[in-house]
């Protein structure tokens, strides 16, 4: 608001310097503006894109640590993290030197904000030979969305651009409406600044996380889901593991995904999600590499419907229960949505397997 003195000048002011007067302030309110905005970007300039995501900080460090010298990389959520095992997986195809980029929650559109800039990192220099990407549904973007540091640190603005055409089309204004206001909390860096400064000013990390850290990297990436025997309830301060319940959702799932992948049940077409994945594989096609998509072994309502719009992408469906009934058994799960280590020795298995029906090499 304008205070007494700026009223008193206003007063005093005909309509005609009034209307240059308040031209001028309003100009001036923006060039500050403007230049509060550049002044906060020169932080983030000297982050890499993967900052605010943790578990992708330490495999994404390795990579640049390590020069780009594996050439096949996998992108997903925890289905792709904790699923797949590089060593197993390059000592079988006999042909990669593969590393996991899966990241625990990581779907679209953050998975293609990752891929796009990875591939716009990558070294020309270095063999690029596979890039495998997980194929899920895009959730809405929710209030939980908006006060995420790992949301507020990748809403750039292709991605706000993205988020717009997608959900618009899907007619979700609210996701639409969320998805500016992190950005635009995204750009006046609000309740960031803190967490920028401590990653520019990071230390060594405590024992236990360098025991962690340790343990992927000597996987290549991929960490296994520890066993459990039930899905978890929270019954005051306790866990509680409930077997049987476990079960029902597991036959759940079974049979959701066979009545899916035998077209009983038909999801929806997003042109948008098909227009981003024929935009990565060009990129990944110049670099020399080749696009895989990969439905994970838990399959979304809507992923068929768009993998059967692209003939021109391979595309891998580890999710058919009638292809592969162990990854709806209690003793191949860590939980009804994730396979344990016995599972994940299958299902790596079994995308080698279909490598080598693609006639890959």
């Amino acid at each position: 608001m304008l205070s007494s003195s700026a009223y008193q000048i206003l007063n005093i002011l005909t309509p005609q310097h009034r209307c240059a007067f308040v031209r001028r302030f309003v100009r001036h309110i923006v060039l500050y503006l403007v230049l509060l905005v550049l002044v906060l970007q020169i932080p983030e300039m000297m982050l890499p894109y993967y900052w605010s995501i943790d578990q992708l900080n330490l495999k994404m460090e390795h990579i640049e640590e390590q020069a780009f010298r594996y050439d096949t990389y996998f992108f997903g959520s925890s289905l792709t993290h904790s699923q797949i095992q590089p060593i197993l997986f390059d000592s079988l195809f006999q042909s990669t030197d593969s590393y996991n980029l899966g990241v625990n929650g990581m779907r679209p559109p953050e998975s293609f904000y990752v891929v796009n800039h990875f591939l716009k990192h990558w070294p020309e220099q270095q063999q690029l030979k596979y890039v495998f990407l997980e194929v899920v549904d895009v959730k809405p973007m929710d209030s939980n969305n908006q006060h995420s540091l790992r949301i507020r640190g990748t809403m750039s603005l292709d991605k706000l651009w993205y988020n717009t055409r997608h959900y618009y089309h899907e007619k979700d204004f609210q996701s639409i409406f969320s998805s500016y206001k992190v950005f635009i909390y995204s750009v006046f860096k609000y309740q960031m600044l803190n967490d920028m400064k401590k990653y520019l000013l990071r230390g060594k990390s405590d024992k236990k996380e360098n025991r962690l850290i340790q343990k992927i990297q000597q996987q290549k990436g991929f960490l296994a889901m520890r066993d459990r025997k039930g899905v978890k309830k929270n019954l005051g301060h306790q866990l509680v593991w409930d077997v049987l319940d476990n079960k029902r959702l597991l036959d759940e799932l079974n049979k959701n995904s066979l009545l899916l992948n035998q077209g009983k049940i038909k999801g929806k077409i997003n042109p948008i999600y098909i227009q981003e994945l024929q935009s990565i594989n060009k990129k990944v096609l110049k670099l020399g590499g080749q696009l895989i998509l990969l439905i994970p072994s838990r399959l979304s309502q809507n992923t068929l419907s768009h993998v059967e719009s692209l003939h021109e992408i391979p595309c891998i469906n580890l999710s058919n229960p009638s292809q592969y009934p162990n990854f709806y058994k209690m003793e191949y799960c860590s939980n009804p949505g994730h396979l344990n280590h016995l599972g994940s020795l299958e299902y790596t298995s079994a995308l080698v397997k279909n490598m080598q029906e693609l006639n890959l090499k």
